[in-house]
């Protein structure tokens, strides 16, 4: 990332949480010239809950796609970071992250498709030499 957008749209404390990036590809038919949103939100994989503070949230480092046609295809990517508890630690476990695409039709944000992917948190490393 370049020193100017870490500096001025990143927190410190954001930097240094740990999280996923996520490739992923969208194709749009009949957008031509519509502003689409892209939000993720992560979800616990064994309950299917919903993560605080994680729901819904813009894609980044790009939050929206205008595509200049009807049909447009193209690869995006997002950071998701990994939960934490009340204490600021990371969560550790298998999560689902549903990658969301929202449009604006009739006046209200509408979400048009969603994909889940598993994800898994790094493990705790156990130091084995003596």
């Amino acid at each position: 990332m370049p020193v100017e957008i870490r500096a001025s749209q990143v927190s410190q404390e954001r930097r240094q949480r740990l999280g996923n990036i996520i490739r992923f590809d969208l194709e749009l038919k009949g957008f031509a010239e519509e502003r689409v949103s892209l939000k993720w939100s992560v979800f616990d994989a064994d309950t299917g809950k919903p993560v605080g503070g994680l729901i819904e949230q813009p894609a980044w480092p790009q939050n929206y796609v205008e595509p200049q046609s009807n049909v447009s295809k193209n690869q995006f990517e997002t950071w998701v970071p990994f939960p934490v508890n009340r204490k600021g630690t990371m969560v550790e476990g298998t999560f689902l992250v549903a990658l969301e695409v929202y449009a604006i039709i009739e006046g209200s944000e509408v979400r048009m498709d969603s994909e889940e992917i598993k994800v898994t948190t790094p493990g705790r490393r156990t130091d084995t030499t003596s």
